[in-house]
């Protein structure tokens, strides 16, 4: 306004704004507009005469920054050709509010350590279950985490970083329905910060505990906006945004604890790649594995299973467990119904074993190698997560224990187990290639424990390999079926040296194109081999095949206990041990039925043939005759059998005599 008498000539006003997110100037030719170097915008309105009395008005809009304060101030300067003149035409100058009301949101990305599958967990409970295990309080926070911010047309307005807690706040430009997405390649882990190659799925975003896998658990997550792309655009295939939270902001709502939880140990689809690459194996057994590998801190994990009704069940604590929850379809504790694979159909389909549905992991190349320690891949908590679908089979030619999780090697070569107490429970592991196994315990992988799963059709179903004396094997086979083995005389488990102080028991071993345990080579001792049933192994027969129950040919295979076991139907003896194993017992085991029609003709189905020095073959060399009042070269020293000459029961007495 000029309040002189006179008319005010060239008249310039220049306007300071603090910071701002943009400045428009309405009409936008009023003006121009500089972004200054520090975040300031300075706006100019250029000359013009205000005749005395009038009044010209200047209109500009302000967008509040991203971050940051959201009161914001300009500072005004007015400028004349005459300056300070006696007749009142003066320049003026002054600083103002500006009435900018943005709509922030804010909340914390965290990464749920102690996830153990069924419903996802708040920060809060996420973060008490980290601290009860040894993590500081608020440590699951991520730093450096990406969260994007779309319209309600898509279009992309922001985005920001989280802080050292895992913390962001942003300001929506004004009240309406916004998406704010995560990117999830950009969540580190709470474990290891700095690993690479490793990616999470979600487990949580507010108010929805039934995500668990995002917003499509088949799909992976994309990559981060470019800065113009709309969130339609950056789904492609079964490539999608899938950590979204979508809501109508306003100034009078609370836009505060707008969380989303993650895991690193959390499997939710079937899928496979060749090679990992970004995000292109999330949610997968591969990434899982890769995932494992990297991290470590596994003594400080305690995961909990969350049902729908809040009830807790701890796993097992210092132990990097697989969380399988691979939806079936239906809605279960951490996911919503219908829910299937990429491909549209159900995830759960009939196995190769069992009778009812399990999923099954189909390998597009070998998985990565276990290297990581106490790495457990347990398909029993699928089983949690969706129920018993594939109850266990007895019907001889399909024996199961009927895993819900099957690993289909697709004729690749093994799982191999490398790590210190590395873990394979409730899988089915099948088809490898012909010439390889199964399941490879590798050099060092000590107390590795094998329990609950189907090892079948594959080239040898289970093999470890040599190792060091100083580090004997110290493993634990115990309730699994292992059949058909497919190589020529290759065995159901097989031991290469050093593979001692091993608990197997419990199993079924069966029908394996050699032997059903088979002390290949080198010194493996102190093994306790109990409780276990052997049928029909040896299927490749012939006189020098592997025709046997157990084989101990390894020179030196010495001081193992061989006891209540069941030996039916084998194609050779129920046990041979060849000349350079000794102190060896077998004990209370059952003999029937061994010796197919070759072995039996030739006199080599006894239950258990110790092998005179020099015999060859690994069939047994038949019935060696009691030599008493002398030593003699061969297994076990040529111990003499027992003959029984009677036995008398009397009421509840039983009296056997013999010599």
């Amino acid at each position: 306004t000029n309040a002189g008498p006179s008319t005010a000539d060239a008249v310039t006003r220049t306007v300071t704004i603090s910071a701002a997110a943009s400045v428009t100037l309405n009409p936008a030719s009023s003006g121009t507009v500089v972004r200054n170097s520090n975040g300031s915008y300075t706006i100019t309105y250029p000359g013009g005469s205000i005749a005395p009395g009038n009044s010209v008005n200047y209109t500009f809009s302000v967008v509040a920054p991203a971050t940051g304060p959201v009161t914001l101030t300009a500072a005004t300067t007015t400028s004349t050709s005459q300056g300070v003149t006696a007749t009142g035409t003066l320049a003026d100058s002054g600083t103002r509010t500006l009435n900018v009301t943005p709509v922030p949101v804010s909340g914390t990305v965290y990464d749920d350590v102690n996830y153990g599958g069924g419903a996802g967990r708040t920060y809060a409970a996420a973060n008490t279950s980290a601290t009860n295990s040894g993590f500081a309080s608020g440590a699951i926070g991520r730093a450096g985490a990406t969260v994007e911010f779309y319209d309600n047309a898509g279009t992309f307005v922001g985005s920001t970083t989280t802080g050292t807690n895992g913390t962001y706040s942003y300001n929506l430009p004004a009240v309406g329905s916004y998406t704010v997405r995560v990117v999830n390649s950009t969540v580190t882990s709470a474990r290891t910060p700095a690993a690479t190659g490793v990616v999470p799925v979600q487990t949580y975003v507010l108010g929805n505990a039934n995500q668990v896998g995002g917003a499509n658990p088949a799909y992976t997550d994309a990559a981060a906006n470019t800065g113009s792309q709309l969130l339609a655009s950056l789904s492609s295939g079964t490539v999608a945004p899938q950590s979204l939270y979508s809501a109508t902001f306003s100034t009078t709502t609370t836009n505060s604890g707008v969380d989303f939880g993650f895991n690193f140990d959390t499997v939710v689809n079937t899928n496979d790649v060749a090679a990992v690459n970004g995000t292109n194996a999330q949610g997968s057994l591969r990434q899982f594995i890769t995932n494992s590998n990297a991290l470590g801190g596994e003594s400080s994990l305690a995961p909990v299973y969350t049902s729908a009704t809040g009830a807790t069940t701890a796993l097992a604590t210092g132990v990097e467990t697989s969380i399988f929850m691979i939806p079936n379809g239906q809605a279960v504790a951490g996911q919503r119904a219908g829910l299937t694979n990429a491909a549209g159909t159900a995830n759960f389909t009939t196995p190769n074993n069992g009778n009812g549905t399990a999923a099954t992991i189909v390998l597009a190349a070998a998985l990565p190698r276990v290297s990581g320690p106490a790495t457990a891949i347990n398909g029993g908590t699928q089983t949690r997560s969706t129920g018993d679908s594939n109850a266990a089979v007895t019907t001889s030619g399909a024996e199961s224990t009927g895993p819900e999780v099957l690993i289909n090697l697709n004729s690749n070569t093994s799982l191999i187990l490398g790590g210190v107490n590395d873990q394979l429970l409730g899988l089915g592991v099948y088809n490898s290639q012909a010439t390889d196994v199964g399941v490879y315990i590798a050099t060092g992988a000590t107390g590795a424990l094998i329990q609950g799963s189907t090892f079948n059709n594959n080239g040898a179903n289970i093999t470890f390999q040599a190792t060091a004396a100083a580090t004997p094997s110290a493993a634990t086979i115990t309730g699994n079926v292992i059949r058909d083995s497919q190589r020529g005389n290759a065995d159901g488990i097989e031991l290469n040296g050093n593979n001692s102080n091993m608990t197997i028991s419990g199993n079924q071993l069966l029908r394996n194109y050699g032997f059903g345990i088979d002390f290949i080579a080198g010194a493996n001792t102190n093994n306790t081999i109990t409780n276990n049933t052997f049928v029909g192994n040896g299927v490749g027969g012939g006189k020098d095949g592997q025709t046997s129950g157990i084989g101990l040919r390894g020179t030196g295979s010495n001081n193992n206990l061989i006891s209540n076991n069941t030996f039916t139907g084998n194609n050779g003896a129920g046990i041979i041990a060849k000349s350079g194993t000794t102190g060896n017992v077998f004990s209370q085991n059952s003999f029937s039925g061994n010796g197919g029609s070759a072995s039996a003709a030739a006199g080599y189905g006894l239950g258990i043939d110790l092998m005179a020095g020099g015999a060859t073959g690994d069939n047994g060399d038949g019935v060696t005759k009691n030599d008493s009042g002398d030593s003699d070269t061969g297994a076990n020293g040529l111990i003499n059998f027992p003959i029984i000459q009677s036995a008398t029961l009397v009421g509840n007495t039983l009296t056997v005599t013999g010599l």
